[in-house]
């Protein structure tokens, strides 16, 4: 890291199959974020609530990368999401807006549980956890 400098971020995005900031409920989205310096602390929020690692959301950070993923979108997961990051020598900000397309048929709990356990075996076979 260099001395004297802030993180920055280089390109915040929304990572998903079409390319857009929409996603259909049910189906995975990762939001992105890759910043200029290592951070000492990052901060995910959606509705002025931080985001924690567990249950839907796998929340990480590989050096200067910084990860939210959310297995299985629904309708509440829609909004404008806020990034922080922040060393010693400051804080950066951005925002992602998600649009999520409700399903047409609702999903039942075994839909959504069959499809966590899904993503759990995908994200095992990525990240050996």
């Amino acid at each position: 890291m260099s001395a004297g400098n802030k993180p920055s971020y280089k390109g915040p995005k929304i990572e998903v199959r079409q390319q857009t900031r929409s996603i259909d409920e049910g189906k995975r989205v990762n939001l992105f974020c890759r910043l200029t310096e290592e951070p000492d602390s990052v901060h995910w929020i959606l509705d002025d609530e931080d985001i924690v690692d567990g249950g839907r959301f796998k929340v990480w950070t590989d050096k200067c990368d910084c990860h939210c993923q959310i297995l299985v979108t629904r309708p509440d997961d829609e909004g404008l999401y806020v990034f922080k990051a922040r060393n010693k020598r400051g804080e950066c900000c951005t925002t992602f807006s998600l649009h999520v397309i409700p399903s047409v048929k609702p999903l039942s709990d075994v839909d959504v549980k069959e499809l966590l356990w899904q993503n759990t075996q995908q994200n095992e076979d990525l990240f050996g956890k």
